[in-house]
């Protein structure tokens, strides 16, 4: 039996050194770290990105933006045009205030961090 409704969805926890990344699915609406990546340059972070949408072939994208004004909150909403403008998926965005704060652990803490993201997503919808 197929699932048309499913729907694969790949989180994103921006920083400016790192990008954690999750992975998730609308049936059973449960998010899982999948990777931190370098966030280096722009070229190279997406080259990454291509890699990880060859493999899962999401159909969105779910970008943690820290609702509090700042450098940050500016970088990831430029952020996340660019993501669009490059692979032309949708994108929601997600107040992630936070996120990284309630992490405690340092190990795999940005993947985490996003999978947290994905999953108050999940609580929403």
């Amino acid at each position: 039996m197929k699932y048309k409704n499913i729907k694969i969805i790949i989180a994103f926890d921006i920083g400016l050194k790192n990008i954690g990344i999750a992975i998730g699915n609308t049936l059973i609406k449960k998010s899982r770290p999948l990777l931190t990546i370098k966030n280096c340059n722009i070229k190279k972070t997406f080259k990454k990105i291509k890699l990880i949408i060859k493999t899962w072939k999401p159909n969105y994208f779910i970008i943690g933006i820290p609702y509090i004004k700042s450098n940050i909150y500016k970088y990831c909403i430029n952020f996340s045009k660019k993501l669009f403008l490059h692979f032309k998926l949708k994108i929601k965005k997600i107040n992630e205030n936070y996120s990284s704060i309630i992490i405690k652990k340092k190990k795999k803490k940005d993947s985490k961090s996003a999978s947290l993201i994905l999953q108050q997503y999940f609580y929403n919808i």
